[in-house]
């Protein structure tokens, strides 16, 4: 992650290449599999009865235990295999308003909470990127890209996953830092944590550029916690801690999450094939937890570095959502559903382009990331062996170039408009 304090803004020249590697990076990854796996992705949308809700079914299933009664046994059913309720309490509370004796009415419940947060998140993308620039033409053309080619969006779609209520609050606290809403912006954040705990990491991080945001977010994750223990009993969040926790940590090797920790369980042997949790050898836990720290440490750095800037302040939005890239790279499970919030990284980086405010560096590591995280590639008929292996975490290697794109923007020195 390096300082681009010297290096002029991108001219229209490298705008209009970046937008051409995007476009055919894009067009490869559909042309991949002939574009089946975009094809099913884009059905769901528009069609309910082609999502899937294997996925969100143990969450209504908690969510109407502790609506029958608080602090019911959530947990007992945990599996090592397939789908299981692997949220902090607290994270069943949503589900309540889909929950129902009728099959098809969960089904079309799930269906819709979806397609509303399919929404907003390309409503935060407009926002982001079309906040302050003029040519709206080209901001249209990426949220019509995102709307229907980034993968990540679209699988999270098909499969009504927790991950979009999570990009939701991540999308909208950034858009709020860009309206100087910083304590609410914490706030809305500090929920996206009630999903996946791991995302407390953010308001951490971020504190070195606004700690208005990190209290904002610190309180709400005490009261969210809270409320939490109210609802879902001492006995649960115990088990969550002391059971579904380290089993998550050891993370899975099945082929769609794109973590270090899966990665290095490729590496090691594990197959990508199941939808299981994996045993992991000494050394992939130990190069796991290495790989997670330093992408912390990096992270620290960069935000400690930019918070000095002049800038700053204009950048937090930035900062807000580089402390969100670093949280999901440092994460055992990093699902490729997961990097639905990526689209807010390049929206903001596509503005500051647009606004003659981002170095050529910058554009073109965003340029290079955006088709590696937004297009779909079937490994499942690869080899096992290393060169297939660091292949099959493509999203992974996109994730760090954006995290780069994002570092060398945030700690470049203001240039002139």
């Amino acid at each position: 992650m390096t300082d681009s304090r010297s290096r002029p803004p991108a001219s229209r020249r490298t705008l209009a290449a970046a937008g051409l590697v995007v476009i055919a990076g894009t067009l490869a990854a559909i042309a991949w599999n002939r574009a089946i796996g975009l094809r099913r992705a884009l059905a769901a949308l528009v069609d309910g009865t082609a999502s899937s809700v294997g996925d969100p079914l143990p969450s209504v299933v908690a969510a109407e235990r502790l609506g029958a009664a608080w602090q019911a046994p959530i947990y007992d059913d945990f599996s090592s295999v397939g789908s299981s309720f692997v949220y902090p309490p607290i994270a069943a509370l949503p589900y309540t308003l889909v929950v129902s004796d009728d099959a098809a009415a969960v089904h079309a419940g799930l269906v819709w909470m979806s397609r509303i947060a399919f929404v907003l998140c390309l409503l935060c993308v407009y926002v982001l990127a079309g906040a302050n620039v003029r040519r709206r033409s080209v901001v249209v053309a990426f949220v019509a890209w995102s709307g229907l080619t980034f993968f990540p969006l679209l699988r999270a779609v098909q499969l009504n996953q927790a991950s979009l209520l999570v990009a939701v609050c991540i999308g909208a606290s950034a858009c709020l830092v860009a309206r100087g809403k910083v304590a609410a912006a914490g706030a809305v954040c500090a929920l996206a944590a009630a999903f996946k705990p791991q995302l407390a990491v953010v308001p951490l991080l971020a504190a070195a550029c606004s700690r208005p945001f990190a209290r904002s977010a610190l309180v709400t994750l005490a009261v969210a916690g809270l409320a939490s223990l109210v609802y879902g009993g001492i006995h649960n969040h115990w088990r969550y801690l002391s059971v579904v926790l380290p089993q998550l940590a050891e993370g899975y090797a099945f082929y769609p999450n794109q973590s270090w920790s899966a990665f290095f369980l490729r590496l090691g042997g594990a197959s990508p094939l199941e939808f299981e949790l994996a045993t992991a050898a000494p050394w992939v836990g130990t190069a796991s937890l290495l790989a997670a720290g330093a992408m912390v440490v990096a992270g620290a750095f960069v935000l400690l570095r930019s918070a000095r800037r002049s800038a700053a302040s204009e950048q937090l939005p930035l900062a807000v959502l580089f402390a969100w890239q670093v949280a999901t790279l440092a994460s055992p499970i990093s699902w490729e559903h997961h990097y639905v919030p990526a689209l807010f990284v390049l929206a903001w980086l596509l503005g500051e382009a647009l606004a003659g405010r981002a170095s050529r560096t910058t554009i073109l590591c965003a340029a290079f990331a955006a088709p590696a995280i937004a297009g779909f590639v079937d490994v499942r008929g690869w080899s096992h062996g290393p060169v297939a292996v660091i292949g099959s975490s493509y999203v992974l290697w996109g994730g760090l170039l954006l995290a780069i794109a994002s570092s060398t923007h945030l700690l470049r020195r203001p240039t002139a408009e």
